[in-house]
């Protein structure tokens, strides 16, 4: 079972771990330019992958042999914005639309859907889209002012559709500005905001993912700067424009030791990763990490929350909710594979001291979770930021 490892280092790794002997080991590893931090496979050509070099504000197109353990760097574009964090790519292949972090941007690069390279070294000016900002109140504390003084979309990823005829929509969270954007792509008309939604001062959204259960669709939405997940329902206006809901339930990342604790520091105790998971139980999972308690509040390290969802999907359990500590601190890599037996695999990289911890889902009916090793230490291997299997 292979995976791509991104770091905050030069290098993007090729990884192989055996489940027969819970063994992790670095195949091949490529230089690319400072920060890889963030890869998506192309849809289609599966050998095909973009990766993030976060400082530069490069994207490149690598081809990746997990089978020779080779790589090959075909094509690099700038991303037209300033710290590229996350991209989606269009159903008709034409375009990557990348969330830019530094700059407060989303833009688009345009794809060959032939070949899945860029057709052009960097984006023209009117695929940019700079995201509004209102100047917040004085006298905030420095954690916010630091993380807040602009926009800072961390994602962009797909909205669902009520039926086909629908315009495609896409959601950015902007953790600098306490909103999210519903906005929409097209060729000849470029970037359009279609509604934005303000949430709680200081919040700072991060990350989301949809769930849809039973034809009902959820926004689970963490937001960084207070250690929140809430969830919110989707519904459709009359022109099919996605409406997301007031929060309908608000949950704490932190385990309960931690939950009078308030952290000072810009960068200090905050959520971090979202993951949903179904077992084969057909249960579902929500899965975040945490990182950067402060080591004399925690010094066993960060946490990671596991919550079984509602079967409609319109609530998280708290109760039953699974803290999973030892993994290190600042837990940022977290992804997640199924092997042919059903039996799921979740990785997760420390990027402070660089350890990387394997857990695996019990078949006990209820899809706990257990260590298969912690902080396993990798030759080359520094600073690890991002988890995709192959």
């Amino acid at each position: 079972m292979k995976l791509l490892l991104g770091t905050h280092a030069f290098l993007l790794h090729l990884l192989d771990f055996d489940p027969a002997t819970a063994a992790l080991k670095r195949l091949a590893s490529i230089e690319l330019k400072e920060q890889p931090s963030f890869a998506l496979r192309h849809p289609t050509l599966k050998d095909l992958w973009y990766v993030t070099a976060w400082v530069d504000s490069v994207i490149f197109v690598v081809r990746i042999d997990a089978e020779k353990e080779t790589f090959e760097v075909l094509s690099e574009a700038q991303s037209g914005g300033g710290g590229p964090t996350f991209f989606t790519i269009t159903d008709d292949g034409e375009s990557l639309l990348i969330a830019n972090y530094r700059s407060g941007e989303v833009t688009r690069l345009g794809l060959n859907p032939t070949t899945g390279l860029f057709i052009s070294d960097a984006a023209v000016i009117d695929d940019i889209l700079a995201l509004p900002f209102s100047t917040p109140e004085k006298g905030r504390s420095m954690r916010l002012e630091d993380r807040q003084s602009s926009s800072h979309p961390h994602q962009v990823i797909r909205l669902p559709k009520r039926d086909e005829t629908d315009v495609q929509t896409y959601l950015v969270p902007d953790l600098g500005g306490d909103a999210l954007f519903t906005v929409s792509y097209d060729k000849d008309r470029g970037w359009k905001i279609l509604s934005e939604d303000r949430m709680r001062s200081g919040s700072g959204p991060r990350h989301a993912v949809v769930n849809t259960v039973n034809g009902s669709s959820y926004l689970y939405l963490v937001s960084e700067l207070v250690n929140q997940v809430s969830v919110h329902p989707l519904t459709f206006s009359s022109t099919g424009i996605p409406i997301i809901g007031g929060a309908t339930d608000v949950k704490s990342t932190l385990p309960d030791s931690l939950k009078g604790y308030l952290p000072e520091g810009p960068y200090e105790s905050i959520a971090c990763a979202i993951i949903l998971l179904t077992t084969p139980e057909g249960k579902q999972q929500l899965i975040i990490t945490n990182r950067n308690a402060s080591e004399q509040v925690r010094p066993e390290g960060d946490s990671i929350v596991v919550f079984p969802v509602h079967p409609d999907g319109s609530s998280l359990d708290a109760k039953t909710a699974q803290h999973l500590v030892g993994a290190g601190h600042h837990l940022r890599a977290a992804g997640i594979t199924t092997d042919d037996d059903g039996t799921s695999y979740l990785l997760v990289g420390a990027r402070n001291g660089n350890g990387l911890t394997m857990y695996r889902q019990l078949k006990d009916g209820e899809g706990r979770w257990e260590e298969l090793f912690g902080q396993a230490q990798l030759k080359g291997v520094d600073l690890p930021i991002s988890v995709d299997w192959i």
